[in-house]
This record gives structure tokens, C-alpha cells and sequence, in this order.
């Protein structure tokens, strides 16, 4: 089954209509450039630990002619615009919209005997913004958020080698920690097998991973104490039983590693 792909221009309607306070106006201003602050930060006290050595040398000291001063007033001002910006994350702000913002997965929809494949919309004015935001390029950002959509698109659509499908209005109705969550697990291992292609593309993955919110994170579990197959085969369960929650997902994954992890025992003993 085919899922087209677009960029699509402008907002998604999620933050069509969301503004910044005009008393945060300034805050949201220095958080796009904060990758920028915290290497001038870094930068400058590296300088500083260097300045009393130089001082003690005759060309060091004239190269700096008394200019360590406002090196100094540098480092500080960096470390209190990144006190300040501590308490306003514009980056989990946004993502915290409830909708999708970065891209979203449209299931296929039945119209009287017809039906509208599944597609994919990625958001790409918000993808840079977000990008920015969380110190990551562009391509890696959209690496991630693709690979997000597609499993979204697998999961759904992708059928067993029975034909089993995830239907359309079960998934809708699924809870948002299951959904979200089976497509994160597999963007995080999607991520870690393009590493040779896209370098970044974990580091963004986790990056944009400690600015979203709790329902894209209840993979991490699954990532840390199931293998592949396991997994695998919780999810084909869940689809042919109309699972919908996390915990009774979670139920399966256990299942799934007491089979086969049983079954493996019993082979490595014959």
C-alpha cells in the first residue's frame, strides 16, 4: 500500500493559533540562538583558564592588554542568559501542543466504496524552527521525524504474513502512549542503523526525545528489556486482538519474552 509524502508550508492548525506573550517575546528570542550561547559560554571559559598563563608571558600578556576584563563580563552574561532561559523551554512548549507539529500520519479513510490511501505531512517551517531549538540540522531533524511517520505508516497499514492489518478506527482509538510509543521505538532503531549515513540522526532522536512529552517515551522500556522480536511479536498480537492501551501492551511484551525466551532455553539445552 502506498503512503505518499509531502512538505507541506506554514503551521499545522495545532499552532496556527498559538502566540508567544508579549513578555516572553525577548525569552523566545534568545532561545533560538541558546545553541549559540552555550558555546560562547564554553568558549570563554576555556579563554579564562588560559589567562593567567598568558599574563605571565610577555607576548600573552601584551595580546590581551587588559582585555580579560570583558572576557569575564562575556562568560557571565552567557551563564545568566542561560539561567533565564532555563525556566522558558520554547522547544517543549511547542511540542507539548497536543496534535502533531513536526509531521503527522493520516490512516487510510473509507468513502462509500472507495478509499483515500494513508499519507504523511511533514511541517517543514516547524521542523527547522525545532531544529534550531534543540541544536540539530534540518536534514537530521527531518531524518527523524520521517522515520517517526513511516512507522507510524508500517504499524498501521504493514500487514502479517497472514494479511492481519491494524484497522483504521482501532487506531484512531488507540491510546496516545501506544501509538506514539510503538512508532518512537522503531524511529530510535531506524536511527541507529542509518548512523553510517546520518551521523546525527541518534543524537537528534534523543535531543528532540528530552523536549517531548510523556507519551513519547513509553518505548524506553521496551528498548531497554525486550529484544526485537519480541517486541515484533507483541505488536503483531496487539493488532489481531485490538489491544489499545499501553499496559495491556506491556502485558504482551511480557508474554512475548517468557515464550520465546523459554523456548530459546529449551533449544540451547537439547
Amino acid at each position: 500500500m502506498p503512503v505518499r509524502v509531502a512538505l507541506v508550508p506554514g503551521l499545522p492548525a495545532e499552532l496556527a493559533g498559538q502566540s508567544i506573550e508579549e513578555e516572553e517575546w525577548a525569552l523566545a528570542l534568545l532561545a533560538l540562538h541558546r545553541p549559540a550561547i552555550e558555546q560562547l559560554k564554553r568558549g570563554s571559559r576555556e579563554l579564562l583558564a588560559i589567562v593567567p598563563q598568558l599574563l605571565r608571558d610577555e607576548v600573552g600578556d601584551r595580546l590581551l592588554g587588559g582585555r580579560d576584563v570583558p572576557l569575564k563580563l562575556t562568560h557571565d552574561l552567557a551563564e545568566e542568559l542561560l539561567r533565564v532561559l532555563s525556566g522558558f523551554d520554547l522547544a517543549k512548549r511547542l511540542l507539548a501542543v497536543e496534535g502533531d507539529v513536526l509531521g503527522a500520519y493520516f490512516p487510510p479513510q473509507r468513502k462509500w466504496h472507495t478509499v483515500k490511501p494513508p499519507y504523511i505531512e511533514l511541517y517543514w517551517a516547524v521542523i527547522g524552527l525545532i531544529a534550531q531549538l534543540i541544536g540539530a540540522s534540518a536534514t537530521s531533524l527531518t531524518v527523524v521525524v520521517l522515520a517517526h511517520e513511516l512507522a507510524h505508516a508500517f504499524s498501521q497499514v504493514g500487514a502479517d504474513i497472514e494479511g492481519y492489518r491494524w484497522e483504521p478506527e482501532i487506531f484512531h482509538g488507540a491510546e496516545i502512549g501506544l501509538k506514539e510509543g510503538i512508532a518512537q521505538y522503531y524511529t530510535a532503531k531506524v536511527c541507529e542503523r542509518l548512523e553510517r549515513l546520518t551521523r546525527d540522526a541518534k543524537a537528534t532522536y534523543e535531543a528532540l526525545l528530552e523536549k517531548q512529552p510523556d507519551a513519547y517515551r513509553t518505548h524506553i522500556p521496551w528498548l531497554n528489556e525486550h529484544k526485537e522480536e519480541e517486541v515484533r511479536l507483541a505488536l503483531v498480537q496487539a493488532r489481531r486482538s485490538n489491544v489499545t492501551a499501553v499496559n495491556a501492551f506491556n502485558e504482551l511484551l511480557k508474554e512475548a519474552k517468557a515464550g520465546l525466551r523459554t523456548g530459546q532455553a529449551a533449544s540451547s539445552r537439547q
